[in-house]
C-alpha cells in the first residue's frame, strides 16, 4: 500500500497458473501482492485500492488488458507492466511507449519479469532484495529460470 515500505502490485491474468506463479514469485520477493482475472476485475480493484504497479495480461476474456489499461491510465498513479504472447501493432506499441507502459512477451523468464519491475519502480522504489530472497524456490537448483 502507498506510504509504507511495501510495494503493491496487482497481477491480473486470466491464467490461473500463470497468475499464480507471478503472484507467488513477487510475494515471495516481499511485495504486496492482489490478483485479478480480468480487466473488469482489475478495475475494480483499482477504485477501492492504490496499487503502485499493475502487471497485465493484453488478451483476456470480459474485458481485455489494453482496454483497462486505457481506463484504469487516467484514474490512478500505478505504473503499467503489459504482458502479450502476440505482436502489438505499431501504433499501439508506440502509445504504450509514449506512456511509459513496459510490456514483455510470453514466455516471461521470472528474472525479465523482476528485472522489468525493478526499472518500472525505478532506483530508490524498487524492494530491496534481502538475504532470503537467495533461496528463492521457483528457481530449480540448475539456475534455469521457469517461465510464464
Amino acid at each position: 500500500m502507498r506510504g509504507t515500505s511495501m510495494t503493491a502490485i496487482l497481477v491480473v491474468e486470466d491464467e490461473d497458473a500463470i497468475r499464480g506463479i507471478f503472484s507467488r514469485f513477487l510475494a515471495g520477493k516481499g511485495y504486496q501482492v492482489s490478483e485479478a482475472r480480468n480487466g473488469q476485475d482489475a478495475i475494480a480493484q483499482a477504485t477501492r485500492q492504490a496499487f503502485d504497479v499493475i502487471i497485465m495480461d493484453i488478451r483476456m476474456p470480459t474485458l481485455d488488458g489494453l482496454s483497462a489499461y486505457q481506463q484504469i491510465h487516467g484514474m490512478c498513479g500505478a505504473k503499467v507492466m503489459l504482458i502479450t504472447g502476440y505482436q502489438l501493432a505499431a501504433d499501439v506499441q508506440a502509445q504504450l511507449e509514449a506512456d511509459g507502459v513496459r510490456y514483455l512477451h510470453k514466455p516471461v523468464l521470472l528474472k525479465d519479469l523482476e528485472t522489468a519491475l525493478n526499472e518500472l519502480l525505478g532506483s530508490g522504489q524498487a524492494k530491496t532484495a534481502t538475504p532470503d530472497d537467495a533461496s528463492d524456490a521457483t528457481t530449480p537448483p540448475d539456475e534455469s529460470e521457469p517461465t510464464a
